[in-house]
């Protein structure tokens, strides 16, 4: 009746939940200057 931690949809909603916080985080004031790192921007490609 549960879903399984393991399933696909289990990871790929926590994958989501992750990713949408990272955009956040992008979107704040605190991230109008971001060093020392290498941000990829390809459309979500790297998330499927």
């Amino acid at each position: 009746m549960w879903e399984q931690e393991n399933s696909t949809a289990h990871s790929a909603a926590k994958a989501a939940v992750v990713n949408f916080t990272r955009s956040v985080a992008l979107a704040s004031d605190r991230a109008a200057i971001v060093t020392g790192t290498c941000l990829q921007a390809d459309a979500g490609y790297t998330a499927i």
